[in-house]
């Protein structure tokens, strides 16, 4: 994004990690950002996890109770974003920055960061198990 920053850009950026698949919508995504007037919306999507172990939460020395096998339920990130081209202002030229830093870094400025939750099936093509695991979906 850092090579954008002297563009002429007037539109918002839709931004998506290089390792990601998914058939979205985006002008629903859009409409939401525009609506919310968000300087950036971070797309979302819920994932829950099954500890495999029973819990242990301690009170000083002795137990306090034991939670068997939680399930922990979270709202992850889901590597796709909508931003307004100002944003691009806070970069650096040519210089790398992760993506939790620059919008951490946009909270501290106070830039308004909205949320956009998605329902639709996305495909991390992180690792080569995953890329295997994707190829055997799309071959069915």
């Amino acid at each position: 994004m850092s090579l954008l920053k002297n563009e002429r850009i007037s539109e918002d950026l839709i931004v998506i990690n290089g390792d990601i698949h998914a058939n979205l919508n985006f002008g629903k995504i859009l409409k939401h950002h525009k609506r919310y007037k968000n300087d950036m919306t971070l797309c979302a999507r819920r994932q829950q996890y099954q500890f495999p172990y029973g819990v242990i939460n301690p009170n000083q020395k002795t137990l306090d109770f034991i939670d068997e096998k939680p399930e922990l339920k979270f709202l992850v990130n889901s590597g796709i974003y909508i931003m307004k081209p100002n944003l691009l202002k806070f970069l650096k030229f040519n210089e790398y920055m992760d993506m939790n830093v620059f919008i951490n870094f946009l909270r501290k400025k106070k830039c308004k960061i909205g949320i956009y939750l998605l329902f639709e099936t996305i495909f991390d093509v992180g690792n080569k198990n995953q890329l295997t695991k994707i190829r055997n979906i799309f071959k069915e």
